[in-house]
């Protein structure tokens, strides 16, 4: 019977472990490099105008900017040659080949 309540105990406290970390993992899944948030989330002010507030839609960033440095380039990327120098091209994106990686530019 001890065997039992152990065993449901443990069980109990697996299943709140999990489900805490299921909710919790956004956390890890931001793109965050060298303590800085790169990705912004939906911010909304109300500013006054005349006599009434107005709600302020602040722009949302999902990615990397420009200057941001890549380890690794995405899988289907195509090499460019412009004014003599190579770049690689993928989904509207420059890549500048860098010592510590590339360099995105647009």
């Amino acid at each position: 019977m001890k065997k039992r309540a152990i065993i449901k105990s443990l069980c109990i406290i697996a299943s709140v472990l999990l489900v805490t970390t299921l909710f919790y993992s956004e956390a890890f899944a931001r793109g965050v490099a060298r303590g800085v948030n790169r990705r912004r989330e939906n911010r909304v002010q109300a500013r006054p105008y005349r006599h009434e507030y107005v709600k302020i839609y602040e722009p949302v960033f999902f990615g990397f900017r420009i200057g941001d440095v890549v380890v690794n380039l995405p899988v289907g990327y195509q090499n460019v040659i412009i004014n003599g120098r190579p770049y690689h091209y993928y989904d509207g994106i420059y890549y500048e080949k860098s010592p510590r990686g590339y360099i995105i530019f647009r």
